[in-house]
């Protein structure tokens, strides 16, 4: 299971390692970490944070 986080926010914790934002606004700078957690609800280290503008 990997948790998605935006601005310390979990959006979502979810088996697929792909994520797909929506709702987005244009021109905009958007940061994200992810977690990893296992079948017992261990949690490991957040990722390193990626970020990504959106087109206008």
């Amino acid at each position: 299971m990997l948790i998605w986080e935006h601005m310390s926010i979990v959006i979502s914790w979810q088996s697929s390692p792909v994520y797909t934002d929506t709702g987005l606004r244009g021109l905009t700078q958007y940061s994200y970490t992810v977690t990893m957690r296992d079948a017992l609800g261990n949690t490991g280290t957040a990722s390193s944070e990626a970020s990504a503008t959106t087109l206008d």
